[in-house]
């Protein structure tokens, strides 16, 4: 199993009031920046959706700008789905004026989908927690379409894929994380362990096609069962590792980061990224990092 527990003990209160204070700074100094999205790329045939809640509206702005700078195409729609905290209106006033093509919608229209499909299980978890919300969104939108889901933490560097991986056979594709980060009481509940043994899955970024729920396995059903009763920390990553053990593949690390090696970095100092890099994922206290690599043109 790989753990980095001993690496965050040993820095968790320094990293937490460094990550409080310089993500207040940074992320101020970042408002002063002009924002332009290059609408002029050749569309492809994807959408684009994150989920969010109403506090999370400015990374997830910067997020969708890096992606349009970045990347060679651009999704044929954004969909941005609330957590419960907003109401379109409110995305309507914030988003507007950068004339993107962008759909609101929120977590309840997405857990009634996954109710009228008959995913009772799927739903009662979706209306107890946020990451059942964020697994009846992906799934939705999955099914209807090709989908690119990206947390409002992503900053991307350039593109995920190319026209031809949108052409082929493709079901799941998620990243690898810092650690094995799951639902530890599900994982002893349904004997689960040999997800250890596995690369550790993040779904910071999931690129999904076609109906996942249908052509996951039993298990894989009886875990969304457990987290309708009791739902657990990391619930939507572990059951993400589960698909990708059953039907996904991933990025290598080299490509998605959701590294926090370097989360005591000097601040002026720009993280060295590999060539290789599509996106990195701020997880934790790596937000101030976040606001770094856009203050200083890093991504």
């Amino acid at each position: 199993m790989i753990s980095k527990k001993d690496f965050i003990a040993s820095i968790i209160t320094k990293a937490d009031r460094r990550n409080d204070y310089l993500s207040r700074i940074l992320k101020n100094l970042v408002k002063l920046k002009r924002t332009h999205f290059n609408v002029t790329k050749e569309t492809g045939d994807f959408v684009y959706i994150t989920i969010c809640r109403k506090n999370a509206f400015d990374m997830v702005r910067y997020s969708i700008h890096s992606f349009f700078t970045h990347c060679d195409y651009l999704p044929k729609k954004i969909i941005i789905v609330s957590d419960g905290s907003w109401v379109e209106k409110e995305g309507i006033d914030y988003f507007s004026k950068y004339n993107l093509n962008i759909f609101f919608d929120n977590w309840k229209n997405c857990a009634d989908y996954q109710k009228d499909k008959g995913r009772i299980h799927l739903y009662e978890w979706a209306t107890k927690h946020i990451w059942g919300k964020k697994m009846a969104s992906i799934l939705k939108y999955s099914e209807e379409e090709v989908t690119l889901f990206a947390d409002p933490d992503v900053l991307w560097f350039k593109s995920p894929f190319n026209k031809e991986i949108l052409q082929e056979d493709i079901k799941l594709k998620t990243s690898i994380d810092n650690s094995h980060n799951y639902d530890e009481v599900l994982i002893d509940k349904l004997s689960l362990s040999f997800l250890y043994d596995l690369p550790p899955i993040n779904c910071g970024i999931v690129l999904a096609k076609g109906n996942l729920f249908d052509c996951s396995s039993e298990a894989i059903k009886t875990a969304i069962k457990a987290e309708a009763q009791t739902p657990g920390k990391f619930a939507e990553q572990t059951i993400f590792a589960m698909m990708v053990h059953e039907f996904g593949e991933t990025w290598g690390e080299s490509e998605i980061s959701a590294s926090i090696d370097d989360i005591l970095s000097p601040i002026l100092i720009k993280s060295p990224y590999s060539p290789q890099l599509i996106a990195r994922h701020y997880v934790w206290l790596m937000r101030w990092l976040f606001w770094k690599d856009i203050l200083f043109d890093h991504y």
